[in-house]
């Protein structure tokens, strides 16, 4: 019930002050296991994927801001749980896991930390370990513009346009899962192919901003 209202109320506002244009929407699967995997350059990057699409997200969020026993609840109200921004621990990867072996989708900003919105930085292998165990379909996706909003060390709120993009589902692809040993390795694989994929989702918006996917 709370997600759903404030679902509501912050699609409202995102379209009414951001402008937010969302293209290639039914790239996302409506029903199923899916990890949506986006680049991140602002803390408001949540709150737009979220109203970008229909179904209900789950989120990861850094475990300082749990602290604070009533934001804890609320944030757990909107499906959010906690992960340390140095490693991803084997409680998160379980949780993570559980979610998408629910047919729930999971939203990751596999640079781990917000980037400057002009280059991708390079993918933490804590992608690649969620996705490569959960076998789950991934969707990438390119955020163009939150940044304009609430730059880095700004404590004010901008008006700008904001789009979302999507790109098509695909499945993460290593041959390396077969071993033991080779498992590290293939992580690292699919973390890499996750950033190509939307460095490629980046440049094709860029040459073609409506026709993406």
């Amino acid at each position: 019930m709370i997600y759903d209202i404030i679902y509501f109320l912050l699609k409202w506002i995102c379209h009414v002050f951001f402008d937010l244009k969302v293209i290639g929407r039914e790239n996302v699967p409506k029903s199923g296991s899916v990890i949506l995997a986006s680049n991140h350059v602002s803390y408001l990057d949540p709150i737009l994927m979220g109203v970008s699409v229909s179904r209900r997200l789950n989120f990861l969020a850094k475990e300082e801001i749990f602290k604070n026993p009533l934001f804890s609840w609320f944030l757990k109200k909107l499906q959010t749980f906690p992960v340390s921004r140095k490693r991803v621990g084997p409680s998160t990867v379980r949780n993570a896991l559980r979610l998408v072996e629910k047919g729930k989708v999971l939203l990751l900003f596999p640079e781990g930390t917000r980037g400057d919105g002009k280059s991708l930085l390079k993918a933490k292998n804590g992608i690649g370990v969620i996705a490569g165990r959960s076998g789950a379909v991934i969707v990438h996706a390119y955020l163009e513009g939150p940044q304009m909003i609430l730059p880095r060390g700004s404590r004010w709120v901008r008006l700008h346009s904001v789009t979302v993009y999507f790109g098509p589902p695909l499945l993460p692809n290593s041959s390396s899962f077969a071993s033991e040993a080779g498992k590290k390795k293939a992580y690292e694989e699919v973390a890499g192919q996750v950033m190509d994929q939307i460095e490629r989702l980046r440049l094709h918006m860029e040459r073609s901003p409506e026709a993406v996917g």
